[in-house]
């Protein structure tokens, strides 16, 4: 989970501490789910979703491609 979004973030040009502002987390909670500590919080899934410009499955299930389909990821293959 935490390489996708990351990868995503890094797709749309955005800094950690840019998306932190946009959902109202700290940077350490962003730099905490990219290094795969842990995991958002299910009412963070929702902010975290629209700042990606991408659907909760997708962020939650590493199958589901960057169009909210089944299939696998198009942003890194593979990835947790």
């Amino acid at each position: 989970m935490g390489r996708r979004i990351r990868a995503r973030r890094d797709k749309m040009g955005l800094t950690q501490y840019a998306l932190a502002e946009r959902i109202e987390v700290s940077q350490g909670a962003i730099t905490a789910w990219e290094n795969g500590r842990r995991a958002p919080k299910w009412d963070e899934l929702p902010r975290l979703s629209q700042a990606l410009d991408v659907s909760g499955a997708w962020i939650i299930d590493p199958l589901i491609d960057d169009h909210g389909t089944p299939g696998g990821s198009t942003v890194e293959s593979g990835e947790n």
